[in-house]
């Protein structure tokens, strides 16, 4: 018995081997699959046409994005000593504390999602962070100087964590297909 049980030990070792090198590419697609369903959900937030309920509902969708990315993320940090990625751990760090600004940012503006007068001007400019991001991902803008100086548009305290946010993603040109 104890002769069959180290064989299945061993048994198990090589197959799990054999999957880590022949299946490598697993994790960075699942990391890119689950960057772009974040972008997806935030930059379709339509923020002005939502209920607390629906926002609600929106807000953890983000939430549950955030999450598996963020599950991405650990997985290809583990892996990198495995294997060559596409992006450097300091990168992946980098776009996990971005997503988490812009998440952080879309929970504030739910918050004032129940002041009718003040949600109207905090909505534009939730609207303005989500068509620079939406710049960034499929490159919608002239130059790197040009979004920059968009950025700098922007009242640095209004929304300092989106703000944070599409500077950083800005920063490690994201992009770029991992």
């Amino acid at each position: 018995a104890g002769y069959t049980r180290a064989l299945d030990v061993i048994i198990a070792a090589l197959i799990t081997l054999i999957v880590i090198f022949i299946i490598p590419t697993y994790h960075d697609e699942d990391f890119q699959k689950n960057l772009d369903s974040f972008y997806q959900l935030f930059i379709n937030l339509k923020i002005d046409q939502l209920d607390q309920r629906t926002f609600s509902t929106s807000i953890n969708e983000l939430l549950s994005a955030q999450e598996k990315l963020n599950s991405s993320i650990k997985e290809l940090q583990f892996d990198s000593s495995l294997y060559k990625l596409k992006c450097s751990v300091s990168e992946l760090s980098e776009i996990q504390k971005s997503t988490e600004a812009l998440l952080s940012g879309a929970v504030i503006i739910y918050f004032y999602s129940d002041q009718p007068g003040l949600f109207k001007e905090i909505a534009g400019k939730f609207k303005y962070y989500q068509e620079l991001l939406r710049e960034i991902i499929y490159k919608d803008f002239e130059s790197k100087e040009n979004l920059s100086q968009k950025l700098d548009n922007v009242n640095k305290y209004d929304f300092p964590e989106l703000r944070m946010g599409i500077k950083k993603l800005q920063e490690i040109n994201v992009n770029k297909k991992w």
